[in-house]
């Protein structure tokens, strides 16, 4: 969010700015209130940002004090400007045939999905994959360079879409270059100042082990070929009636 909030401020309209969520419940959250919940707080005042909303855009303001006749003081927002795109993944449809895409543009793409993985308890009622990329097509194309897209979530008990679409899962911690996707993964091994921070909480005290808690699960890899004694698989046989699974 910093690095986002740093570049869009210092570059503006070469800097576009763009902040997903899995659902339109939990995108309108960030566009609840003018779109002050976007950025966190102590961003907020380190870079002194105003924000309003309109439909799905986030724009940054100036506030002036303007005095009437009569006495009254009301504010008028000056130094209007765009910020940040707030989107719903589950809705990507709704940006069809609208034009996001200018083939003149040539500064930068920023684009953010948060909460990348489904909760448990949420309804599965979507293609997480076919959607989240429908969406990057509407607003980039066929863009291929000069475009940035971060993909955050926490680690959960099922499986990643958005890595398994990347066919590539780490069990462990570190960070993995996958060249040929031009994909980097990190997975972030929890520091001592983290687990200072986190003890003594009512979610540690409470749920210490749960996957929207801790940055681990415990994988059992009992089960397990070593892999100095694996061979090339001669076939794969999958049970589906689509090709893409």
């Amino acid at each position: 969010m910093q690095w986002g909030v740093k570049n869009k401020l210092k570059h503006q309209d070469n800097f576009k700015f763009y902040w997903f969520r899995l659902t339109e419940a939990a995108a309108n959250n960030l566009l609840a209130d003018g779109g002050s919940k976007l950025v966190d707080p102590d961003l907020k005042t380190k870079y002194n940002i105003n924000t309003f909303r309109k439909n799905h855009t986030i724009y940054t303001y100036t506030p002036v004090e303007k005095t009437s006749k009569s006495g009254k003081v009301t504010i008028e927002k000056t130094n209007v400007k765009e910020f940040c795109e707030v989107l719903a993944c589950s809705t990507f449809y709704n940006t069809k045939g609208v034009g996001y895409f200018d083939n003149t543009y040539k500064g930068e793409y920023f684009i953010v999905l948060d909460e990348m993985n489904r909760e448990e308890s949420e309804k599965n009622s979507f293609d997480i994959v076919y959607n989240f990329v429908n969406l990057l097509e509407n607003i980039a194309r066929s863009t291929k360079n000069r475009i940035k897209v971060i993909m955050i979530g926490n680690t959960l008990e099922e499986a990643s879409d958005i890595l398994s679409a990347f066919n590539f899962i780490p069990d462990g911690f570190g960070r993995f270059k996958l060249k040929s996707k031009r994909c980097v993964v990190d997975y972030i091994m929890p520091n001592e100042a983290y687990r200072a921070r986190r003890k003594g909480t009512i979610a540690d005290i409470m749920m210490p082990d749960a996957s929207t808690f801790t940055n681990e699960v415990e994988i059992d890899r009992s089960l397990l070929v070593n892999k100095r004694k694996c061979k090339s698989p001669v076939c794969v046989i999958k049970f589906s009636k689509t090709k893409d699974t």
